[in-house]
């Protein structure tokens, strides 16, 4: 969505800026930290009360008439970490992914223990 914005470039150029100090690696930390602080900013004032607008504008197409037809479903993203077993102990993650019931599809998995060193790693392509 920001990348598809026609001043999303030059409003990065613009705030990418700011140097504190001989090393590269405090400088490119300042410079992500400050540009995260603007793009929120810009994120509230672009893309804000997109809610309100889209409740205006079905609104809208009912006063014509017209009615909108979801077609697929809004999910929740939320980051997940891995969490270590207890010491001695293995932990085996899976998981898997379909295009529908029957269709291309794969799943793989990865066995690591409390270190995080990894013992075996598979993954597989299911065309059913």
């Amino acid at each position: 969505m920001w990348l598809q914005h026609e001043n999303f470039q030059s409003f990065v150029r613009n705030h990418w800026y700011g140097q504190i100090s001989d090393s590269p690696m405090e400088n490119l930390s300042y410079r992500l930290r400050n540009l995260k602080l603007h793009l929120k900013w810009w994120n509230r004032h672009i893309y804000g009360m997109s809610i309100p607008k889209l409740m205006h504008c079905k609104k809208s197409f009912w006063a014509l008439g017209l009615h909108i037809i979801p077609t697929q479903t809004w999910t929740t993203i939320r980051s997940v970490r891995w969490t270590p077993p207890k010491v001695g102990q293995w932990k085996l993650n899976v998981d898997g992914a379909s295009q529908g019931n029957y269709g291309p599809s794969g799943g793989g998995g990865i066995l690591r223990d409390s270190t995080g060193c990894i013992f075996f790693a598979f993954s597989n392509f299911y065309n059913i």
